[in-house]
């Protein structure tokens, strides 16, 4: 049960929030991969940024989980 979509029922989400957070993550690097296609490298380098954040925000939110099932 080391899935990213237990990890986020493990947050407190429920099996379908995971599921639907999951749904919303694939759609936003989808619309990301199309405006990519005709962007400016600054276009490029904010949505890489954008991306890169998102992805330390649900890092971060499964270490403090870990660190609460620890103690």
């Amino acid at each position: 049960k080391d899935h990213l979509s237990h990890r986020l029922v493990s947050l407190g989400l429920s099996p379908r929030g995971a599921v639907l957070f999951m749904y919303l993550f694939s759609l936003c690097a989808l619309i990301g991969a199309i405006v990519l296609k005709n962007a400016r490298p600054i276009d490029a380098a904010l949505l890489l940024v954008q991306f890169l954040f998102i992805f330390l925000i649900i890092i971060r939110l499964m270490s403090l989980r870990d660190r609460e099932q620890a103690d």
